[in-house]
C-alpha cells in the first residue's frame, strides 16, 4: 500500500475526496521518478485537489499530521518523506 492508501483506508472523514483511487498521483518521489515528471505528476494531483469537496479537511490534516504521515501531496502541497513542504518551480 502506498501512504496516502494506507492513511485513507477505512476512513470515513474522506468519503467524497476527489483523490480517492487515483493514489499514485498522490504519491512521493520515486526513487526512479526524473523531476520533469514527478513535477507534472504533482500538478495533476494539486488540480484534483482543486476540485476536492474536502480540500479544508484534507488540509487540516496535512498541518496536524506527524510528518511520517504527511508525505506526497495533501491538499495540494508535495511534501517529502520527511513531511517537509516542497516548492516545485511555477507551472509554465
Amino acid at each position: 500500500m502506498t501512504p496516502l492508501t494506507e492513511l485513507l483506508a477505512g476512513q470515513d472523514r474522506w468519503t467524497g475526496a476527489a483523490c480517492l483511487g487515483r493514489w499514485d498521483l498522490f504519491d512521493p518521489r520515486r526513487d526512479d521518478e526524473d523531476q520533469e515528471h514527478y513535477t507534472a505528476r504533482v500538478y495533476r494531483a494539486q488540480t484534483i485537489c482543486g476540485t476536492c469537496p474536502i480540500l479544508d479537511d484534507c488540509r487540516g490534516y496535512a498541518s496536524n499530521a506527524r510528518p511520517r504521515h504527511r508525505v506526497g501531496t495533501w491538499a495540494g502541497q508535495p511534501y517529502d518523506l520527511n513531511g517537509r513542504p516542497i516548492r516545485l518551480k511555477e507551472k509554465p
